[in-house]
């Protein structure tokens, strides 16, 4: 509601705002009102058994859907829809790698894309481990089995996911889980021993009758079977470990994932600029935030003006999507000001206040899953996309339906557990932005043989990604000043190479992801040049096109280098020369 009152504010004197409800973060209010349908549906006790069973069933068939997209090309939603045939041109599966001689895909269910997915997913898994923490020792041999066999499936599905901030929103949410089960072990051993120091002391004084204020705690089954439960978490943990890594061996998606979360600069580096561009919008509007449907708008004509100032990163920042701020509180906070920012923060709370309260009895554990969306939501928007929050907000109702006794500290934790983390968000996306951006971007390079870089050897040819053909405008304006790749050799290089062959690329520039195919390249050129000690330049009048683009990418091209040292000869002992190109591939004064 504080978006619609900001949009309101910010629509004045322009009717149009009225069709904006019918689009933007406004348009998903609706979906809130599961939140009471299922609450005061999950109140009644006989429908209690009816919901468990279909959350369940539905679990299942996200996990069956997500175990058959994992081994097929085309994204199933799409194809049933169609009458199970596939037109030719529709976007298919992103490529996993190979497991068992079989080509395998991103599980992505019956939804569009593996984030959607993977937040859905994520929900449920969740619940589901926990659900099997609180029930797993009731059941009976078979069923245990069964259960543990579920819970090793449908967590390789979440793996091959790769979903990285859900499982971020996974392990955060479990480490909050054990945390509070040691804080309350610690409170009830002191609470026992001061009851029974305060016991002593009264029965000295000769009052056999002890006051109802310090009755010893409710003994409930909450400790029972810990440590084997803890032993059979360790053991899955292993054996999830020994499959994780045969997927690792055959992945290069899953390195990729790995890779990049462990690695603070990369060539993908769209979640920097996402949030750098958002915190400068945020700065501006922090009042009343940019209304209903405006974040895009905004955010682009922020983006534009970081391409004026460091025009290399104009392809970086054209494929980094604008729809959103990847992440849920910065989003909520720049659309809708202060206001929406203080409903979000209470609203977290609440949810936590509730687990917190249920954390002993396991009330409706099954649906402590909608935490996952906490942490997770810290990385991507999952509260702006309609296929998540719907069930999401569905399991609110039934998360806070249940029936839960609340102590002050419960809110008091809820509150803490919200804010602490939101804090550490805010300073990690606060320091990662900033860093330079002329800093953060990095050439793609390629060897023809790696391994040889490592012996010291000639690794062939070096494939360097280049500059733009037109220069950054609206539209794109046409280069007028040759591409340059300057050589530096140092006096001490004893084996330096004598002489370079230099191929220049033409390659496509438009977004790969969003079309999902690779983009093609063309030699334009070969020269052939001899090399000295010191700096060497070389010009290539032929990168500058004479075609006018009217828009990004349109006719605007790359222009690449590939570059090949001495004669070829991959086994001689060589010392490579530093490679240098200016930001925009033009010859400058001095390296």
């Amino acid at each position: 509601m504080s978006i619609f009152f900001g949009s309101l504010i910010h629509g004045i004197g322009d009717f149009s705002i009225v069709f904006g409800f019918l689009r933007g973060e406004v348009s998903d209010f609706w979906m809130t009102f599961s939140i009471p349908v299922a609450y005061f549906h999950y109140k009644k006790i006989e429908n209690r058994s009816v919901i468990h069973k279909a959350i369940g069933l539905s679990f299942a068939i996200i996990v069956f859907t997500g175990i058959v997209s994992i081994f097929t090309p085309y994204r199933l939603g799409k194809w049933i829809s169609m009458g199970f045939a596939y037109p030719e041109g529709e976007r298919l599966q992103h490529f996993a790698g190979v497991i068992g001689g079989h080509f395998t895909y991103l599980p992505i269910g019956l939804m569009n894309t593996h984030l959607t997915y993977g937040g859905i997913l994520g929900m449920g898994y969740l619940g589901f481990v926990f659900y099997c923490l609180h029930r797993f020792f009731d059941f009976s041999p078979i069923r245990k089995i069964i259960i543990f066999l579920a819970l090793f499936i449908s967590t390789f599905v979440v793996f091959y996911n790769q979903s990285r901030s859900i499982w971020i929103g996974c392990i955060f949410t479990l480490s909050i889980y054990i945390a509070s089960i040691f804080v309350f072990k610690i409170y009830t051993f002191f609470h026992h021993r001061f009851y029974e120091s305060h016991k002593l002391h009264i029965l000295s004084e000769g009052n056999q009758n002890l006051p109802k204020a310090i009755e010893p705690p409710t003994q409930i089954n909450f400790w029972k079977k810990r440590w084997a439960q803890i032993l059979i978490g360790i053991v899955f943990l292993a054996s999830i470990v020994v499959m994780m890594n045969l997927a690792w061996s055959k992945n290069w998606l899953i390195q990729r994932a790995l890779q990049d979360s462990l690695t603070q600069k990369t060539t993908e580096n769209q979640r920097y600029f996402i949030w750098k561009n958002s915190i400068q919008v945020l700065k501006s509007n922090w009042i009343l935030g940019v209304g209903n449907a405006n974040f895009r708008k905004i955010h682009t004509i922020e983006s534009n003006q970081m391409i004026k100032e460091h025009e290399e990163l104009w392809y970086e920042l054209f494929i980094t999507p604008r729809g959103h701020a990847h992440h849920d509180f910065m989003h909520f906070f720049i659309v809708g000001g202060i206001l929406t920012a203080i409903i979000w923060i209470f609203f977290w709370s609440l949810l936590w206040t509730y687990f917190y309260a249920s954390i002993k009895t396991y009330t409706q554990s099954f649906s402590w899953g909608v935490l996952v969306l906490f942490a997770a939501g810290f990385f991507q928007c999952y509260q702006l996309d309609d296929e998540v929050v719907l069930p999401f907000y569905a399991l609110v109702g039934i998360f806070i339906g249940g029936r839960q006794i609340f102590r002050p500290w419960h809110f008091i934790a809820g509150f803490i557990t919200t804010i602490l983390f939101l804090v550490m968000s805010i300073g990690y996306w606060t320091y990662r932005s900033s860093e330079d951006p002329a800093q953060i971007h990095l050439r793609k390079i390629t060897y023809q043989n790696q391994e040889n870089i490592q012996l010291n050897k000639n690794p062939g040819s070096i494939y360097l990604e280049g500059c733009l053909s037109h220069y950054f405008g609206d539209p794109p304006k046409n280069r007028d000043i040759a591409m340059s790749i300057g050589i530096f050799i140092e006096k001490n290089q004893i084996h330096s190479p004598k002489k370079a062959t230099i191929t220049l690329y033409d390659r496509d520039s438009f977004d790969q992801d969003q079309l999902y195919k690779a983009h093609s390249k063309t030699p334009i050129v070969t020269k052939y040049f001899s090399l000295e000690q010191g700096e060497n330049w070389f010009d290539f009048p032929e990168s500058v096109v004479k075609e006018k683009s009217e828009e990004f990418p349109g006719q605007v091209r790359f222009r690449d280098f590939e570059i090949i040292f001495d004669d070829g000869d991959l086994n001689q002992k060589l010392e490579l020369p530093i490679l240098y190109l200016s930001p925009l591939c033009e010859k400058v004064k001095s390296m």
